[in-house]
């Protein structure tokens, strides 16, 4: 009876021992959990340490925050280590954002979709380098960029704004980055700042907005195709983000009835805008053989209150040019001297202060 009962107490021990093991390390990393994000630099001038304010900011992020690095695989030598040292920058800025980041490292190269969707999306292109050694010379066009995205908002950083280059006295060429956690917070910051969520730009509104699209699909050109998915997709997200705020419809006028009761629908609003878009466009009309008249605001008002509008300044109001009242014609030299007696009151009127001039 011995050899059992000490059989099941070995069991027991056993299976005490691993309960015990397993509750140290679950608090073991309840107690490091604090501690994810510390790391170590170990270099001589503390090349991969971040300020605190960049801590802070990485720290502060209510959105993830995007960062693309697109190097060329095939590039220049002495631009193929500061690769390297970039991704190791990445990597502590990950580890002090919370998740919030996400780092990509990207060959535009290899696949043609991504290099045309680099250029169009964010105007990323490949730099010209020249390569001259033993083994081979001439010249390649290699990717070296950062792009940091934020929401809507984003900062490109090319060859230029990453590469310091400065001779040496033997002919040669050192090559290294710039401040390259300075441009990164910079980036970084820029972005945050300049980006507004959604839900900040709902509360601002004081009523409901809704978003009607208006479309056939089936008859979109090829170029449009996968547009109306995409504004499925981005009005899905703004309803989320305006709790109530925001609805999108959608309108399919298929039949003649359907696109009859569209056009009464927007009839107004499509009005307005060719009304506005005329008036912008289009010149003046002047009937044939007038001169166009010149602007007189305050005969305009006058008009428009219905009052008659005033004789000219200094002038005596004729019945026709050269008619007097009476209805005889005036002498040249009468008319000469009325001429030269109106000239001198408004050169009079001219001399005398702004205020005096009503």
């Amino acid at each position: 009876m011995a050899a059992p009962r000490s059989k099941r107490q070995r069991l027991t021990r056993q299976w005490v021992t691993l309960a015990l093991i397993g509750a140290n390390l679950i608090a073991m990393n309840a107690i490091l959990s604090p501690w994810a994000a510390a790391r170590l630099d170990l270099t001589r001038d503390q090349a991969f340490s971040i300020s605190p304010a960049t801590r802070r900011l990485l720290g502060s992020l209510d959105d993830d925050l995007y960062i693309y690095g697109y190097f060329s695989k095939r590039t220049h030598p002495k631009l193929a280590p500061l690769v390297p040292q970039i991704e190791d920058l990445l990597g502590e800025y990950r580890a002090h954002a919370r998740r919030r980041l996400h780092v990509e490292i990207i060959d535009p190269g290899d696949n043609d979709r991504v290099e045309q969707e680099a250029n169009d999306r964010f105007g990323v292109t490949s730099t010209p380098f020249r390569l001259a050694s033993k083994y081979e010379s001439g010249i390649v066009n290699a990717y070296f960029a950062l792009v940091i995205k934020y929401g809507d908002q984003y900062v490109r950083y090319g060859f230029d704004d990453l590469i310091q280059v400065e001779p040496l006295p033997d002919g040669d060429v050192d090559v290294r980055l710039r401040n390259l956690e300075y441009d990164l917070t910079r980036a970084i910051k820029k972005v945050v700042y300049g980006f507004r969520g959604a839900g900040q730009l709902f509360d601002r509104l004081g009523k409901p907005v809704r978003l009607t699209a208006v479309w056939t699909p089936d008859r979109l050109p090829p170029q449009l195709a996968g547009a109306p998915e995409e504004l499925r997709k981005a009005a899905k997200e703004l309803e989320k983000a305006g709790s109530g705020k925001f609805t999108f419809e959608e309108i399919v006028p298929e039949s003649p009835a359907q696109q009859a009761d569209v056009e009464r629908r927007f009839e107004r609003a499509a009005a307005g805008a060719r009304a506005v878009q005329l008036g912008e466009l289009l010149p003046p009309v002047v009937p044939h053989g007038r001169r166009p008249r010149r602007a007189n605001p305050a005969r305009d008002r006058a008009r428009h209150r219905g009052e008659p509008a005033r004789a000219g300044r200094g002038r005596a109001q004729a019945r026709g040019p050269g008619i007097s009242q009476d209805g005889g014609r005036r002498r040249s030299g009468a008319h000469a001297a009325s001429r030269g007696a109106d000239a001198a009151a408004h050169a009079g009127a001219q001399r005398q202060p702004a205020a005096a001039r009503i």
